[in-house]
């Protein structure tokens, strides 16, 4: 309800382009959402949460970037 349609989610700030403006509010694509919150951060009118209902998200991403990342 707070969204006003302003765009600000929307200019270049999803890599995977999970969010547009639709009848002048946020649509986000829950499939292609990754959770990074970057467009929570640009919001204005603090319209946008991430909300992780999987309880092993977490722990499962930290497995999935230790193959690639050193996270110690």
């Amino acid at each position: 309800d707070a969204c006003v349609g302003c765009g600000a989610c929307t200019e270049d700030v999803c890599f995977v382009h999970a969010i547009h403006l639709e009848d002048k509010q946020a649509v986000i694509n829950d499939a292609a959402c990754r959770g990074c919150g970057r467009c929570v951060a640009v919001c204005p009118n603090q319209a946008i949460e991430v909300v992780i209902d999987d309880e092993n998200f977490v722990s499962e991403s930290i497995q999935r970037l230790e193959r690639v990342v050193d996270v110690t």
